[in-house]
């Protein structure tokens, strides 16, 4: 064996009995940390859709406080419930909400400004971590916001020396009461405060009224409280009346039984008055009777919508052909429905705020309509004879009220272009 070869050897030797020896040898070092993740045992291709249940709605008074309840629950059967994402949509403008998700519990948060009385249906739409969604429909009631107590000395406080109201009576002078003129006994008394309108309490004749000039607002309810204490037989004949300049309406007698056990509320529409002037009148008249009839009356109330929002600017759009296919190089018209959801006649400009391809109105404004109309207008579309074919293209039209330019809402219709057809003309060949 040449010299080289045993050299070579020996190297291979002395390695080997190296690598023997260190893996014969035990060592002490600190094994390598390992970190263990958890492997998901849901395949995507078997996640199911999550499900949302409508549980309650919201109640919202017009420029009002928020409004905060719960509307639904949310579970999936792979997410975790309090995982799933909650959107709402179909908000009408002018109101503001807010939607949260706590282990499967939706609340709902909403405030609104002067947003039309009436229910709005809410789509709330829940989605999983794979994307996959489900919608339930919540509602939103919005309630007009009352305005002021419009009747000046509501209780009769101001007794005898009253200035806020017209009295009079035919034998007492005036039908202002409180415990030092009678308490009948015991059995007569304010409801609130120590002084009441009391009508009757003569054995003969007897005429009294006590009346007070009112703006009525719209949508205004009268409220008073009446007792009836003590009935005279006299039925019909004994009675007491409200008037709105002059017409009944309202009357109660000694006939009726519903007001004896105390002070009874008593609530009467005014819708027929707003927005006027108008006279309120309380009128009493009975005859000679041998018992005593006695109408007792104690806090007078009148209150409507406020005035803020008397009058709701409101509108909704919508397209009837909301996608159309016609061939290149052609015009398109696409029809549109507008609605005045507002609470009094309005007027609203049109403009197209996003066309991919020209695209003309049919007019400029539509109105004025009045509460509750619809009116239809077109839009023309016009596809270019190099349009892209199978691609939509989207064109937005806007609607704004002129009653409060800050309403406003749009929708939005697509165009289609297809293949023109082509004509090829050849050249007519006559053999001779």
């Amino acid at each position: 064996m040449a010299i080289g070869q045993r050299l070579r050897s020996a190297r291979f030797s002395a390695c080997l009995l190296m690598l023997i020896c260190t893996l014969a040898t035990p060592t002490h070092a600190r094994p390598a940390a390992v970190t263990i993740r958890p492997i998901s045992m849901v395949d995507s291709a078997l996640n199911t859709p999550p499900n949302a249940t409508t549980t309650g709605g919201l109640n919202v008074t017009q420029n009002g406080a928020p409004v905060t309840g719960q509307i639904a629950t949310v579970a999936d059967a792979q997410t975790i419930a309090g995982a799933l994402l909650v959107a709402a949509t179909g908000v009408p403008s002018g109101m503001t909400l807010a939607v949260t998700n706590t282990n499967g519990i939706v609340r709902a948060s909403a405030r609104c400004g002067c947003v039309a009385v009436g229910s709005y249906p809410i789509t709330l739409v829940v989605t999983d971590s794979d994307g996959l969604s489900a919608s339930t429909i919540f509602t939103i009631t919005v309630i007009p916001a009352m305005g002021a107590q419009l009747i000046a000395d509501p209780s009769f406080e101001s007794g005898n020396s009253n200035g806020a109201w017209q009295a009079g009576s035919a034998t007492f002078g005036s039908p202002f009461c409180q415990v030092s003129c009678n308490d009948a006994n015991g059995t007569a008394a304010a409801r609130t405060g120590t002084w009441w309108l009391w009508f009757g309490g003569s054995l003969t004749t007897e005429t009294s009224f006590a009346q007070q000039t009112i703006a009525v607002p719209i949508s205004a309810t009268l409220q008073f409280y009446l007792w009836i204490n003590s009935h005279s037989g006299g039925g019909v004949n004994d009675y007491v009346r409200v008037l709105v300049n002059g017409n009944e309406i309202w009357r109660v007698s000694d006939a009726a039984t519903a007001y004896d056990s105390g002070y009874t509320l008593v609530a009467l529409d005014l819708a027929a008055y707003a927005e006027q002037s108008a006279v309120l009148r309380f009128a009493h008249s009975n005859g000679p009777n041998s018992q005593f009839i006695n109408f007792l009356v104690d806090d007078v109330s009148v209150a409507g919508i406020s005035a803020a929002c008397s009058s709701v600017y409101a509108l909704n759009l919508s397209a009837v052909t909301g996608a159309q296919t016609a061939p290149q190089g052609s015009l398109v018209e696409h029809t549109f429905i507008l609605t005045n959801t507002g609470t009094t006649s309005d007027t609203f400009d049109l403009s197209i705020v996003a066309a991919e391809w020209p695209a003309t109105l049919g007019t400029s404004s539509i109105g004025p309509l009045t509460a509750g109309a619809s009116a239809s207008f077109t839009v023309s579309v016009a596809i270019p004879s190099d349009a892209d074919l199978r691609l939509p293209t989207t064109t937005t039209v806007a609607a704004r009220s002129r009653g409060n330019p800050t309403v406003q809402t749009s929708a939005s219709v697509t165009t289609t272009a297809t293949q023109a057809e082509r004509r090829i003309y050849l050249p007519l060949v006559i053999r001779k």
